[in-house]
Formats: C-alpha cells, structure tokens, sequence
C-alpha cells in the first residue's frame, strides 16, 4: 500500500436519500415563494440576496435532519414504491406554527421585512408535506414542486416592498391569473404594524429592540 492511500482521509458518509430529497424541494419551494423571490430579484438583502435564501434552505434542511435524528427516527424511505402514502408528522420543535415563526423571524433578520401575508403559514404547511414525502421516497412530489419553481421562474415577481400605508401603485403584470397568489401582495419593512401575534420583544438598555434568531426556539 502506497503511503498515500495509507495515509488518506476516509470520505464522508453519503447523505441520506431522504435529505437529499428534501432539500431539492425545500430549495425548490424558496424559489416558488412570492415574497422570497421579490427579496432576491430586488435584492432586499443586498447583493447576496440569492446566496441568503440558499443558506435559509439549507438551513431548514438541517433543522428537520437534526431534530429527526436526535429522536432517533430513521432517515431512510420508510414506504415502499407504489404503497399508500401516509402524512408523517415533523420532528418535535417544528410543527407548523413553530416552523412558520421561523422563517418569519429569520426572513425578517436576513431580508429585513416583516412578513404579514400569511405566506410564512404556507410554506411551513408545503415544507412539511415535503418532509413526509421525503420519508417515504415520493420523488413525483419533490418534482411537482421543481418543476412549479422552473415555471414561475419565467413569470415577474409582483410583491411589491413598501412602507405600511403607503400606495405601491400599479404592480400587475402582463401574466394571466393563475399565479394569482403573487399578484396584488406588499409587505412592509421593518419595523412595521405588529399585526402578528408573538412574544413581546425585548427591549436594551439604549432603547433597541432585540430580534431572536429562530433557530434557537424548542
């Protein structure tokens, strides 16, 4: 044995199936979502707005992959092809209204908008459907939702970022309506209307509000 094979650095597990999976259509519902895809075409958070919303996937990604193999679930396809498909709960720590806090709290620190159209509720809701169908191997899902984000890749973004109250004047566009869900929406910059039920901010000593990270909530 030479002493470079001897002395090489074992490669690294391959990911799983299901994260692999999982993130294409977690990747693929960030470029599906109206709002996220107005952040990165007017750079709402700077020039590395798109690199931002890779990292926000990512991170989604690794938050499921961590919680899920903390309680020791397998991360393995767990139905067989051509089985009925089940809905499978998230891990602990991301239920639909702990997910969508998270993408609000982080979508407002990387991107600066607080978002009070309700779209945090929805991807959470198409995340984990995602994640359910990841488990159990149901790559026709993971496709419908690549194949939604290829074809509004070629529509214009109509979410319009404007300050609470004001007149964002004419914002269509020359599409049809069957992407009505874009259509007509605005979302203010923060700090904005506190619409929104949450936890009351803390306050320092100089008067800031402090914004907590997501990530770190149980």
């Amino acid at each position: 044995m030479s002493a470079a094979a001897s002395s090489s650095t074992p490669a690294a597990p391959a990911p799983s199936p299901v994260i692999l999976l999982f993130a294409r259509g977690v990747l693929s519902l960030f470029q599906s979502w109206p709002v996220m895809r107005s952040a990165v075409l007017q750079s709402w958070g700077g020039p590395e707005s798109e690199a931002k919303r890779t990292w926000f996937a990512s991170m989604v990604v690794d938050e499921f992959e961590e919680r899920w193999t903390k309680a020791g679930c397998p991360l393995y396809p767990t139905v067989g092809t051509g089985a009925e498909r089940q809905n499978i709960a998230p891990p602990e720590g991301l239920d639909l209204d702990d997910l969508a806090d998270l993408l609000f709290d982080v979508f407002l620190e990387e991107f600066d908008v607080e978002l009070e159209d309700g779209s945090p509720e929805e991807i959470s809701r198409r995340v984990i459907a995602c994640w359910s169908a990841s488990l159990q191997g149901d790559e026709p899902a993971v496709v419908a939702f690549e194949e939604e984000a290829a074809r509004l890749s070629k529509k214009k973004a109509e979410v319009v970022r404007t300050a609470a109250g004001e007149d964002d004047g004419d914002s269509s566009s020359d599409d049809d309506g069957d992407d009505a869900a874009e259509g007509g929406m605005d979302v203010d910059p923060a700090p904005a209307r506190q619409e929104r039920v949450r936890e009351e901010p803390e306050v320092d000593d100089d008067g800031f509000t402090m914004v907590k990270k997501g990530k770190g909530k149980k």
